[in-house]
């Protein structure tokens, strides 16, 4: 089956277009004049037709706002999302092999050239499809949906978020169905996020959904994660402020996956910490902190001490430190190292540093 890109598929939905304006005799631009589903196939999707029919934009406008291809920084990733079209090893492009159904006043209006972006099944009715409209674009995905509640939603963002700027981490979950039997996220055909203001954003790979499924991430601005590798945002820019209420994971075949929360997005800040003067080692060490452009009606509070660094980091308990009007205290014997501070408000996104005790 060949796949088109974004281009040819542009061109493939005017074609259609001309079709159905000369067949068609009706004036009020109705996607379609017959209803009834009677053809089915499959058909490889850019993220901006996939996500069309979600949002309700057209794959032009989607394209043109953040809806395009993702580029990895290695090849190892990639090709672990087998529901995706995959270019070179390190470009995801798509989804491939949606099922698609469509009227039969759909199918006799597609050229021959049409119909070969599409492999048709005989006697077969999918109970997952998107239906494909007399103007070449693509509905919403009917699919069944299951639900979960997760005993626990945590959000990292700001100093401490490493590979988006925000990072929501989903406890309690049974999402094995997402993965495939070589453990590859192979039924994932995407995301939806959805917030309390009605607003829906479509999800992608390595931008925003993992090989660790019970995490997912995105960012609003320009962002490099801990590689230096940089994260698509446009899609999700305008997320800030907002109220996550749901997440919704497209399966292959499968039941969805709805997951509902309530989790602020939180303010991007000018606030920041930093050590005043140089630290040394020894007995009850003082840290003097200072905290700048704090927003007036911010409360930030310092939440995690940790020890070392990366992924070796350790979290220092309650009884190891204190903190009392800008100066922190490390109990007990302070050895040489690095060490690094959080602080967080419920509005604005964390803020930290790191400093040396020599």
């Amino acid at each position: 089956m060949k796949f088109y890109n974004k281009f040819a598929f542009a061109a493939l939905s005017a074609a259609m277009i001309a079709g159905f304006v000369a067949c068609d005799d009706d004036d009020d631009n109705e996607k379609s004049s017959d209803s009834s589903l009677k053809y089915y196939a499959t058909t490889n999707m850019t993220w901006a037709e996939f996500y069309a029919g979600e949002l309700g934009k057209s794959a032009s406008v989607l394209s043109a706002s953040g809806y395009d291809g993702v580029t990895a920084a290695t090849k190892s990733k990639p090709s672990m999302f087998s529901s995706c079209i995959v270019e070179d090893s390190v470009n995801i492009l798509g989804v491939k092999n949606v099922n698609v159904a469509m009227s039969e006043t759909v199918y006799k209006s597609l050229s021959d050239a049409d119909k070969q972006r599409f492999t048709f099944y005989t006697d077969t009715v999918f109970s997952q499809y998107k239906k494909l409209n007399s103007d070449g674009s693509f509905d919403k995905m009917v699919s069944p949906v299951s639900s979960q509640n997760p005993s626990s939603v945590s959000l990292t963002c700001g100093y401490d978020a490493r590979w988006d700027q925000y990072v929501i981490d989903l406890s309690g979950l049974d999402l094995s169905e997402i993965k495939d039997s070589s453990s590859n996220v192979g039924c994932l055909m995407g995301a939806l996020l959805t917030t309390t203001d009605g607003s829906v954003y479509g999800l992608k790979p390595l931008y925003n959904l993992w090989l660790n499924t019970a995490e997912f991430g995105f960012s609003v601005s320009a962002f490099s994660e801990v590689h230096g590798y940089s994260v698509g945002y446009e899609h999700t820019s305008s997320l800030e402020g907002k109220t996550v209420k749901n997440l919704t994971y497209i399966l292959r075949d499968k039941s969805n996956i709805s997951i509902d929360m309530n989790v602020f997005v939180k303010l991007s800040t000018d606030a920041s910490v930093a050590v005043d003067g140089s630290v040394a080692a020894g007995t009850d060490v003082n840290v003097n902190l200072v905290m700048s452009n704090l927003p007036s009606d911010s409360d930030f509070k310092l939440t995690a001490v940790k020890s070392g660094s990366g992924r070796a980091a350790k979290t220092l308990t309650a009884d190891q430190y204190s903190y009392s009007d800008g100066v922190l205290t490390l109990n007990g014997e302070v050895a040489a190292g690095t060490y690094t501070v959080s602080f967080t408000d419920d509005k604005y996104v964390n803020i930290g540093t790191s400093f040396t005790v020599e």
